[in-house]
Parts: C-alpha cells; structure tokens; sequence
C-alpha cells in the first residue's frame, strides 16, 4: 500500500489518470454563478399575459360578471406573441388589463348587488312576496360616469366612438319587447335615437343618406367628426334564439350612458335645452328646426314645405326632409311637394309637386334639388346608387355617360302618366 501511495507520476500516478475532485457549492455560490432558476411562464415576454381562469381566480369573479366588466371597461382578450404549446386553446389578457380590472369600483357593486339577489331569492322561497320586493327595489345601483370619462378623456374620442352606440341603440329601438329586452329599454333607445335626430335635424350637418335592404345609412359632420350609423326598417322583428342578449345588453347599457354624454354636450353647445321638450305636432323636428334655429333658409330643401302621404309616413324620411331644410306641415294643402308612394289619382292638385320619397333622399345626397318629372309617383325613378362610393375614380363606358347626362336633364323626356 506504502509502496503503491509513493509511486511517482512516471509509474501510473500521473495527473492525467489522477482522479478529479467534486466541490460542492452553497446555494449562494450556484445563485452568484447560474443565477435563479425561473419556473415556466415567470419570465419573458409571454410573463405579461395571464389566461383567463388565472384571472377569475384573483378576482374571484364568475365568467359572468368577469365578461360584464371587461365590456364595460373596454378590455379584450390579447395574443402573446409566442404561444405556449400547452396553452394554445386558452384565452389570454394583458396584464396591465388586469391590473386595472383589479382596482375597479364596479367590482365592490357587483359583489354587493350580488349579495342582495341572494337575500331576495331567499325571501322569495320562503314565500314572503312583500319582503323580497322590497329588498329587490332597495337594491345598490350603479352608474357608469366614471368609465365614460376614463375612456372617453375629450369629446372628440367620444364622437370618434359613436357609430357603433348609434347603430346598437337603433337596433334595440326597433325590436320588440321580449325576453331580456324589457319595454323601458327600447322606449330609451327610442328617445335617444328622437334626440340625436333632433340635432342632426337642427344642425343641418346631415351629408348622405342611401336605402339598402338593411336598412337606411346615414352620415353626418358633427363637429368635425363623421359619424355614420344604421337605421334598420321599421318592419316586425323576429328575435333568434341564437343571439346572446347578455351581451348585447351589456354593450347597451354603456352605449346609452355615452350617447347622454355627447347628446348633452351638443344641446349646451347649441344652446338647446336637454332633454327636448316633446313636439305634438305632425313632425317631431318642426318645433326644434323652425322655431328655435335661427337661420330657417339653410338647407336644400329650404323654402319646401313638405307633407308626407300615409304610405310615405317613414320615420326615416321625416328625418331626411328636416335635415335638408324643408318644412314639415300635416296639410297637403299647405304643402309645395306632396311625397307619395302610390300612382297619382286624376283628381290629384296640379298646383302641387308630387314626388316619390327617393327625391328627398336625392336633393341630400347631390346637395341640390333634382327635377320634379323623374320622381312623379307611378314612374320608375333614376338608380338609387350609393352616395358612399366615388363613382368618379370608376371607368365609365360611352353609353353609361351619355345615360348619366340624360338623367341630369332636367326631366323633359320623362312624361308624367296619363
């Protein structure tokens, strides 16, 4: 063994063969030189993004609310840029997005509006009728000013956002009421859309209108900003069961909340009272627009005094007339154009221009008044294109021209029916 420990390098104890030694470092050795070791998902780009059941499970939310309260807040799910494999079916959120969910006053409301139902729903199983009315009608409310200023910060963001609240509150304003969809919530819509036709009608800031199958497209200039929104027809709507109502009530409820907002904003700034008071008359502009505006002769149609037949009654085209300018009078014999939507009768007043709704619609899309004889009732009257297309950057060909030229005569080919 001695003889072997002394052995020299030459005789099989050299460095080479010599066995190496194992020196186990601390912890904070290992930290100084490998640094910590981060578990997946902790570090990274994909670190700022959270999957929605993380979320409910901080806030402790239901689906429900959780869905309610991004709507109202404006946040929507996000995509990291790099997708975990395990992870690829999942819906993910900011988490600066959630930050600001989790310091939301509306979270304390719920929790409280929820506690009250569940008091209600007790009171109504122990068949005490009285006292759970009672406690539903003193249930916490809330209100969504704050989230409109946090949103919205200047008016004209609040105006850059308004097609989307004007075509779901139209929509809401012609459904009917059923379900989900209480009366008090489509009298609302009906209102706000009267209101926001009302200034439209009195700012004379009404550009294009076009009738599709849809409905009826409209856009206006309001301070700067265009704002362009449908109104569907007033036919019977069929509710489809597939439509989520939650949702749609959701964007509603913030939509509506909005609308007051700019609708305020603009009656102080005309120096209109808000809400208007309600006309009785035949027209529901003609006390807004002629007797509050101060310049009457501003429009195309200024100087017309319109009255619309019982066929023609459309609530859209009421709007377009006083929008143009023209007057709104219940008697035809009052009226320069009768607007008719049926063949003339022999009997009919020659002294008075009978017209088909689209020369209304016309007059506001050129910016001037088209002749009389291409629009008499029973006549089929000149294309009604699309005043949101330029149809001038279009190639025309030779026959197409020359029929455009024809139509802008000034209806002398065009006979009336005998």
């Amino acid at each position: 063994m001695a003889k072997h420990a002394r052995m020299g390098p030459g005789r099989g104890g050299t460095a080479k063969h010599a066995a190496k030694v194992t020196v186990k470092k601390g912890s904070k050795a290992r930290l100084a030189k490998m640094g910590k070791v981060r578990k997946q998902g902790e570090a990274g780009i994909n670190a700022a993004y959270m999957t929605r059941g993380t979320i409910l499970r901080r806030l402790q939310l239901t689906l429900r609310d959780f869905r309610r309260l991004c709507i109202l807040k404006g946040v929507y799910p996000r995509d990291p840029p790099k997708a975990p494999k395990a992870g690829k079916d999942k819906v993910y959120y900011h988490a600066r997005d959630v930050q600001k969910l989790s310091h939301e006053p509306l979270l304390d409301q719920f929790r409280a509006f929820k506690t009250a139902m569940a008091k209600v729903r007790k009171s109504a199983g122990r068949k005490d009728v009285a006292r759970a009315r009672r406690q539903h009608a003193e249930a916490p409310q809330y209100d969504l000013h704050h989230l409109v200023k946090e949103r919205y910060p200047t008016f004209a963001a609040a105006l850059a956002d308004l097609d989307d609240a004007l075509c779901l509150v139209a929509l809401f304003a012609t459904l009917p009421a059923a379900g989900r969809v209480l009366p008090e919530r489509t009298a609302s819509c009906r209102a706000l859309m009267s209101q926001w036709q009302n200034y439209v009608a009195y700012a004379r800031c009404l550009e294009k209108c076009f009738l599709s199958v849809k409905g009826v497209y409209f856009r206006a200039e309001v301070h700067g900003a265009t704002v362009t929104w449908l109104v569907p027809h007033a036919y019977t709507q069929t509710v489809p069961d597939k439509v989520d109502f939650k949702v749609m009530l959701t964007f509603l409820e913030f939509y509506e909340c909005l609308l007051k907002f700019v609708l305020f904003k603009l009656h102080k700034d005309a120096g209109l009272a808000y809400p208007p008071a309600a006309s009785e008359k035949a027209s529901t502009f003609l006390d807004l627009v002629s007797a509050t505006r101060i310049d009457d002769q501003s429009g195309v149609l200024a100087g017309c005094s319109v009255a619309l037949a019982r066929e023609a009654s459309y609530g859209w085209l009421d709007f377009c007339a006083a929008a143009a300018g023209a007057t709104i009078v219940a008697d035809a014999a009052e009226a320069t154009h009768v607007v008719s939507d049926r063949p003339l009768a022999d009997s009919r007043d020659s002294s008075k221009d009978h017209v088909q709704p689209q020369w209304i619609v016309d007059a506001l899309n050129k910016g001037r008044k088209p002749p009389v004889a291409p629009y008499l009732p029973g006549v089929a009257a000149p294309p009604h294109l699309s005043p949101f297309v330029d149809y001038d950057d279009a190639p025309v060909d030779d026959d197409d021209a020359d029929a455009s030229d024809a139509d802008e005569l000034d209806g002398a080919a065009v006979a009336p029916p005998a």
